[in-house]
C-alpha cells in the first residue's frame, strides 16, 4: 500500500489479489481475497487456484498481476477503489514480484 494512502483504506476492507491475462478475458486466472490490514503481505498464486478449468497461469507467456481495494468488498473494479497493477513476462520456475497499490480505478 502506498505510504499516501494509509490513512484512506480501513483495515477491514477486501483486498482482492490475482492474476489475468493482459488484454484477455477479464476472469481472472487466480485469486485470493484478503483483508487490507494483512498489509504488508506475500500472496502466492498458482495453478492450484486456476478460476476455469483448462486455464492454467503457467500455460500464459504474460500475466497481469493486480491487487485491488475494493470499497464495497465486491471483485469486479468499481470507481473509487485503489489498486496496483503489474504486468510480468511468465518464467517457467515462477517468481517474485512487488505489487504497490496506488491507483485509483476511475
Amino acid at each position: 500500500l502506498a505510504e499516501a494512502l494509509r490513512g484512506k483504506v480501513a483495515p477491514g476492507q477486501v483486498l482482492f489479489v490475482f492474476a489475468r491475462q493482459p488484454n484477455g478475458p477479464p476472469m481472472p486466472l487466480a485469486v485470493q481475497r484478503l483483508a487490507v490490514g494483512e498489509l504488508p503481505m506475500q500472496v502466492r498464486l498458482d495453478d492450484s487456484m486456476s478460476m476455469v478449468p483448462g486455464r492454467q497461469m503457467s500455460a500464459e507467456s504474460q500475466l497481469e498481476f493486480v491487487a485491488r481495494i475494493s470499497a464495497a468488498g465486491r471483485a469486479a473494479a468499481e470507481p473509487g477503489d485503489w489498486q496496483g497493477r503489474v504486468v510480468w513476462n511468465n518464467q517457467p520456475e515462477g517468481g517474485t514480484i512487488d505489487l504497490i497499490i496506488d491507483e485509483i480505478v476511475r
